[in-house]
């Protein structure tokens, strides 16, 4: 039998929930330790404004920065450390070995990573407008 393949852009959230949980179920019953990816957020807030914050996953004994956002008016004010130190903190409570996180060239922000500790482990070249991705960790011993 023939299955169709159907383009969603952008996926449902049902089946991107599904697909991720069938993965899931996969992986466990390769390595019965597995765990899915457990996500988070720290978020800067004024009322009901969201003016910064950080998003994103425990998963496989490290903890992954999807999204780090500070908005320009509060930037150099302390904020992005401090959603660093937070992310870290969670990071050492669930026994994470580091964090991992990725950076664009374009964002001028890889020198806040490196003074934080961070590390650039790869540098991947070729994307578009000659962007490069930094993929960067920071151990959490």
């Amino acid at each position: 039998m023939k299955y169709p393949i159907i383009l969603e852009q952008p996926p449902s959230e049902e089946n991107a929930l599904s697909l991720l949980q069938q993965l899931g179920h996969h992986n466990q019953s390769l390595n019965s330790l597995y765990e899915n990816a457990a996500p988070y957020g720290f978020f800067i807030k004024n009322e009901n404004q969201i003016l910064g914050g950080v998003v994103g996953k425990l998963w496989i004994g490290a903890i992954w920065i999807d999204r780090l956002f500070v908005q320009k008016n509060i930037q150099g004010k302390g904020y992005g450390k401090k959603l660093l130190e937070k992310v870290e903190e969670l990071g050492r409570l669930h026994n994470a070995f580091f964090v991992v996180l990725e950076n664009l060239s374009f964002q001028n922000s890889l020198s806040f990573y490196l003074h934080h500790g961070y590390t650039t482990f790869f540098k991947e070249e070729g994307y578009a407008h000659d962007t490069i991705m930094y993929h960067l960790r920071k151990p959490l011993s």
